[in-house]
């Protein structure tokens, strides 16, 4: 595989990692998320070493081919048409200059790559941090979810206890009335039968 065809597909795996992900991640696929793309970006910092040392190179043959392709400019400089050496000195002068400007030309194609591997590895982190940020502001929601579905269940149970409370204590109402009630007949009874002794 050429590195240029290497650097496409990492750089469209890093993405798909992320931009390709459903708007709903389940419980533990993030963290999975998160650790793939973390894999991705270092592969890619990884191949933007790479990526700088075969610019680096390229940059120094191009440097190399300019500075052959002056010195024999100079050459031909020094040079009359049609003397001697002439026609040979600007053969060479032509396949230098040509050699200079495919140079340059690899030199511009490294340096794009560059470029475009810094771009995506800048837009990738940024993107796994904004994840983290919503990640993170999701777990604080669900912390303060999970706290309010507990205070709701406290406060039914309370609640429940207060119902319960007052269900017993009208119950133990109606029982003393009833044993009021008792009571004040018997002692009428007892009235009654004590006026029918008397008499």
């Amino acid at each position: 595989m050429r590195w240029r065809d290497r650097i496409q597909l990492l750089i469209r795996t890093a993405l798909n990692d992320l931009v390709g992900e459903e708007p709903y991640t389940p419980p533990g696929r993030m963290e999975t998320v998160l650790a793939e793309s973390q894999t991705r970006l270092k592969g890619l910092r990884q191949e933007l070493d790479l990526s700088r040392a075969r610019e680096k190179r390229a940059q120094i043959r191009y440097e190399q081919a300019r500075a052959a392709a002056a010195a024999q400019q100079k050459k031909v400089d020094a040079l009359a048409p049609g003397e001697d050496g002439y026609a040979a000195a600007f053969s060479s002068l032509l396949q230098a200059q040509q050699q200079a400007d495919t140079a340059h030309a690899h030199y511009q194609e490294h340096t794009q790559a560059t470029a475009q591997l810094r771009q995506v590895i800048e837009s990738l982190q940024k993107q796994i941090e904004q994840v983290r940020r919503q990640d993170g502001s999701l777990t604080e929601q669900e912390e303060q979810l999970i706290s309010l579905e507990r205070l709701t269940h406290i406060q039914q149970a309370q609640r429940h206890s207060l119902n319960q409370a007052h269900q017993e204590l009208d119950q133990e109402a109606e029982t003393l009335a009833r044993r009021k009630d008792r009571l004040s007949a018997q002692q009428d009874l007892e009235a009654r039968r004590l006026r029918d002794d008397w008499e």
